[in-house]
């Protein structure tokens, strides 16, 4: 939570606790009012910090600019165990029956929108390309295809949907659209932190915005929800 802007409260703490503690024992009684206390002095990692919210009209943040991401398995060719259809009228009923493949793909899916109802191209993250029916698709041209041992999202998945989603989220900002500006022009490199005369060595920032004011630069709000938790990213 507190990689996606936003760090768990007390109480959202202590119903976490409360739900493991209902699910191991459902008579189990609600934690005490000095446990949070207890919990914070056995973890010495944490850190108690007061959150500080930031103005979306001060830094422009608007509905092209308010943007949520979530991601979903699927399992593609299963099927469910009763569903309603309508069949022929015969002298001899008999229970209709379909087939369900065995070979059946699990892939998950990755989508993005923003409170106008814009998307950024989804991502689909399989453990074997299905490569054969590729051309078939029909689809956004634009969606990613990427590939992990589990067909869930990796340490290096998110990084680079999140590269992905600095691009596509830039175009779609009624801010940006209004004073045109340009991404590479702007950051002073791509999504990569390249630039096209140095394309091996990275920027550890994006040149384009160092000396500018808070108030100066493009922001963005991005809420993350329904990772599966096996990647790690850190925006800023």
């Amino acid at each position: 939570m507190q990689k996606s802007g936003l760090p768990a409260s007390k109480g959202e703490i202590e119903d976490a606790a409360n739900t493991i503690r209902s699910r191991r024992d459902a008579a189990a009684q609600p934690v005490s009012m000095m446990w949070y206390r207890r919990f914070r002095d056995d973890h010495p990692e944490l850190d108690t910090s007061i959150l500080k919210s930031k103005e979306a009209a001060r830094y422009e943040i608007g509905a092209s600019e308010y943007w949520n991401a979530d991601q979903a398995g699927i399992r593609v060719g299963i099927l469910r165990e009763r569903v309603q259809c309508l069949v022929v009228r015969a002298k001899k009923k008999t229970p209709t029956e379909v087939f369900s493949p065995e070979d059946r793909e699990t892939c998950t899916a990755i989508g993005t929108g923003n409170a106008a109802g814009a998307t950024t191209p989804p991502w689909l993250i399989f453990k074997a390309f299905p490569m054969i029916e590729w051309p078939d698709i029909d689809g956004d041209p634009n969606m990613r295809f990427a590939q992990s041992e589990t067909a869930f999202s990796n340490a290096e998945i998110p990084l680079e949907w999140a590269k992905h989603f600095h691009r596509w989220s830039w175009e779609k900002s009624a801010t940006v659209q209004h004073r045109q500006l340009d991404f590479e022009q702007w950051f002073g490199c791509n999504e990569h932190l390249k630039i096209e005369f140095k394309p091996i060595t990275p920027y550890d920032t994006p040149p384009g915005t160092e000396g500018k004011d808070e108030e100066e630069l493009m922001w963005r709000l991005l809420i993350i929800d329904g990772f599966s938790g096996h990647g790690s990213c850190a925006f800023r």
